[in-house]
């Protein structure tokens, strides 16, 4: 016996494969976040915060800002990011397919490109330093595709200082690397487990991003409401560590 999907099913897993879809790009050149995530509750505290934000007063309050401090659409993207992350948790494991040489050759030359750029002008960053050693990525869709995308966006933070190179820089090499990029990952089909893994990582740093440019600013148009600072969530969760009582505390003096 079959039964039918439910249509809000159906509706909410295409929202968040078209989220997933829109915002692995730039997944892609986050770095990986190195610590424990705790993503469903992440996730919670995400949703819960743009929640918050779209309650008024501080929806009216947002819109007063000018958008060189608080984009319009931040809120929505936050919410986007959320369901991209949510995606990422329905990934099963498989095995990537080798990259055609085209596709290959390609995404390697303008990572190769990007390598030099990066290396000569700012190899003594250590942002930058870690991303280069590193080393060249094998035939693996999702690590070369990765690698490109992580190059692609350090040059573009850094490109006012780039473009003023004569010899590797040239307009649209940053968009000619994130194309490449996703052409090689798309060619690579499906992510390893590992991989996903990765994604996940990647998710959560631009999560974190987005969500800290959405907290500050709600909290400082709320800053004079205090219940409503209290209420406001942290991407992650607090740890509240106690200090170990020392066998001297309490002891009086004689």
């Amino acid at each position: 016996m079959t039964t039918e999907a439910d249509p809000k099913d159906t509706e909410a897993t295409e929202a968040t494969r078209n989220a997933y879809s829109k915002w692995l790009p730039r997944v892609l050149g986050q770095p990986r976040w190195d610590g424990a995530i705790d993503l469903d509750g992440g996730l919670e505290r995400a949703q819960q915060l743009a929640s918050l934000a779209r309650s008024e007063p501080a929806k009216g309050r947002l819109g007063l800002l000018p958008s060189t401090l608080f984009h319009p659409n931040a809120i929505s993207e936050l919410e986007s990011l959320v369901l991209a992350v949510r995606h990422v948790e329905t990934l099963k494991g498989g095995t990537e397919a080798k990259l055609p040489d085209a596709v290959l050759d390609e995404a390697e030359s303008l990572r190769g490109t990007l390598h030099k750029l990066l290396d000569y002008h700012f190899g003594e960053d250590a942002a930058v330093g870690s991303e280069l050693a590193d080393g060249r990525p094998k035939r693996s869709g999702f690590k070369i595709a990765a690698a490109l995308a992580r190059l692609a966006t350090l040059a573009d933070e850094r490109k006012e200082a780039l473009a003023k190179d004569t010899k590797y820089w040239r307009d649209g090499l940053v968009d000619d690397a994130r194309k490449a990029a996703e052409a090689a990952l798309a060619a690579g089909g499906v992510l390893a487990e590992r991989e996903i893994l990765d994604v996940k990582r990647r998710a959560f740093a631009l999560l974190e991003g987005v969500f800290g440019e959405v907290r500050t600013a709600v909290a400082f148009v709320m800053r004079h409401d205090a219940a409503f600072i209290e209420a406001l969530p942290q991407l992650r969760k607090v740890v509240v560590r106690h200090r170990k009582s020392d066998a001297n505390d309490g002891a009086k003096e004689a």
